[in-house]
C-alpha cells in the first residue's frame, strides 16, 4: 500500500465519520423538536 493511498483512505474515513456525526446531530435536533 502506498503512503498516498493510506492518506486518502484516512481522509475518506475521517470525512465519513464527520458526515455521520453531522447526520446524527441533525437527526437528534429534529427528534427533539
Amino acid at each position: 500500500m502506498m503512503p498516498g493511498e493510506a492518506l486518502t483512505a484516512l481522509v475518506l474515513s475521517l470525512r465519513v465519520a464527520l458526515l455521520a456525526t453531522a447526520l446524527a446531530s441533525v437527526t437528534g435536533v429534529a427528534c427533539a423538536r
